[in-house]
């Protein structure tokens, strides 16, 4: 048996590798590498079925560190290597299946740590390398801060991307960054400009950074491209102008389909009536009945089946389920964020500022007879006297317990007995508790 150790390249040297251009004798063992098999010595096959494990943009990058420095690939030199090939496409020749393998491309599958360092020469490499402007439909820059949009220009006059998320930040994250990335508009318009200005164009759902909204320029490449993007939306034939909720018509003016406020914010520039997951539009009528809701958090718009969006009752501030979690209070059924919650010092349990801290979990206090009987009939009562007033009802009630016969009254007599022990025995072990943590906390 032969004990053979496998240097494999680590995911943070992966950007370094692609600066290295790989000979043709990779496979060629030197005299002082006896001891040691480098993974530009494995076979293609394998290296192919390595990939298979891996998620797309991570095999993306792989292929191309194993072809032509990255810089290489804008001047498109050097054409990718078999062994790229063999890892991107893994033998498949059938069309269909390779755009349907890369219609999506997301750095959010790639380690924040390497997606923090890609250049605009290594997304040009991937790009180039996965042919993406005849099959890339979704493009997700998550994470890539270090990229001015140069490379990019691989996707120059695509026809066939739906959607780009220049952001680097994650789906249900804040968009202010700091440091702020380095994406330039200068220098992605142009490019934003040949898709949408190229034939057939299936453009649908643009995602702008934080800093180019909040730093309006008036005048700027964003603020002259936002109503060309916008009558193409307008224009889109017949399939594309109905609301997908009730079939209405959807506004022809371009201007309504981007937030274009002449006060600049975090709103600047957000595609409006259309949802950022499954790109479906909405007319104005459902927007404001809430079908199309804006989270406050991550300031993207979600229609309600695909993510919740919901409102605070306390601070009224809206978040969708991805950056806020909701929770029902337990005392007044209340729907209120973390934020606005206390933590109960003795269950550890967060709930609204309707109870004192700790009278969350205080024992419900006993009920009288009356009170007992009160509940079961009232609805009864109600339902046989629709028209009656509130306080008439409570009159109603009290009138019918008065005349309860012995037998009747003695049942809610010993229920309520039954109520007033199970309130001494539950006030017992929350005093217990109580008295248990104020001793914990005198010894701290």
């Amino acid at each position: 048996f032969f004990l053979i150790e496998i240097q494999l390249v680590s995911p943070h040297a992966l950007v370094d590798t692609m600066a290295t251009t790989v000979n043709s004798s990779r496979r060629k063992r030197s005299s002082s590498d006896n001891d040691s098999v480098q993974i530009s010595h494995l076979p293609d096959a394998l290296l192919a079925n390595v990939a298979q494990f891996l998620p797309n943009t991570s095999v993306a990058l792989f292929a191309v560190a194993f072809a032509a420095p990255s810089s290489s690939w804008r001047r498109q030199t050097s054409p990718p290597l078999a062994i790229s090939k063999a890892i991107l496409f893994q033998n498949e020749h059938d069309e269909r299946i390779i755009a349907e393998k890369w219609a999506v491309l997301d750095f959010l599958d790639v380690e924040k740590s390497l997606a923090n360092k890609l250049t605009d020469d290594n997304v040009a490499a991937i790009l180039t390398c996965i042919d993406a402007v005849n099959n890339l439909q979704t493009l997700n820059l998550t994470g890539c801060i270090n990229i001015n949009g140069s490379g990019l220009e691989p996707l120059r006059g695509s026809i066939i991307l739906q959607r780009i998320d220049l952001s680097p930040a994650k789906q249900n994250e804040s968009p202010a960054m700091e440091p702020e990335p380095m994406i330039d508009e200068a220098v992605v318009i142009p490019i934003l400009d040949s898709i949408v200005d190229a034939p057939g164009c299936m453009l649908k759902h643009i995602q702008f950074p934080h800093k180019w909204t909040i730093n309006r320029r008036r005048g700027g490449a964003l603020d002259q491209f936002l109503p060309r993007y916008g009558n193409l939306l307008a224009s889109r034939p017949y399939d594309y102008s109905e609301c997908w909720e009730c079939m209405g018509g959807l506004e022809e003016d371009g201007g309504h389909w981007i937030y274009q406020s002449e006060n600049p914010g975090c709103h600047y520039g957000l595609q409006d009536y259309t949802c950022y997951l499954c790109m479906r539009n909405f007319c104005e009528n459902c927007t404001i009945s809430g079908k199309l809701d804006l989270c406050g958090n991550c300031n993207k718009l979600y229609c309600e089946e695909c993510v919740s969006v919901q409102v605070c009752e306390r601070c009224e501030n809206k978040r969708c389920d991805g950056c806020m979690k909701h929770i029902e209070c337990v005392h007044c059924d209340e729907v209120f964020c973390l934020d606005c919650s206390v933590i109960c010092y003795i269950c550890n349990q967060p709930h609204c500022r309707c109870t004192p801290d700790g009278e969350c979990c205080r024992p419900r206090r006993n009920q009288s007879s009356f009170f007992l009987y009160s509940i079961a009939v009232r609805s009864d009562v109600k339902a046989a006297n629709p028209d009656v007033r509130f306080g008439e009802i409570a009159q109603i009630i009290s009138r019918e317990f008065k005349a309860l016969l012995a037998a009747e009254r003695a049942y809610w007599e010993e229920k309520a007995v039954a109520d007033k022990e199970r309130c001494v025995r539950e006030m017992v072990v929350f005093n217990e508790k109580v008295a248990n943590l104020q001793s914990l906390m005198n010894v701290e």
